[in-house]
């Protein structure tokens, strides 16, 4: 118990100071489970708190990859198209006697 207590106690009588050292210990008891309880309140939100990350993270990276695809798929597009200019030439182009 803190300093100057004995004094208290001394002043209230034993029944009372029983009860009062007897709620002290409690408080302590409570404040140490609180405690406790914060501690893995505040783990518990730490998790979540990465999981938050991690999912922007996951979201962004999609997004990322989305775009990708977007760009290479647009890339495929173009050569396709170049590939198709390219053999509408070559079939203007009498090849028979090339070889």
């Amino acid at each position: 118990m803190p300093e100057g207590w004995l004094e208290i106690l001394k002043f209230v009588g034993p029944p009372a100071a029983v009860a009062i050292i007897f709620f002290w210990q409690y408080c302590r008891f409570a404040n140490q489970v609180l405690t406790r309880v914060d501690r893995r309140e505040q783990t518990l939100l730490d998790f979540v708190s990465n999981i938050s990350a991690t999912s922007a993270t996951t979201t962004e990276v999609s997004r990322n990859l989305s775009e990708d695809v977007a760009s290479n798929t647009e890339a495929i597009r173009r050569v396709g198209e170049k590939i198709d200019a390219l053999m509408a030439k070559v079939g203007d182009v009498d090849v028979r006697g090339l070889s």
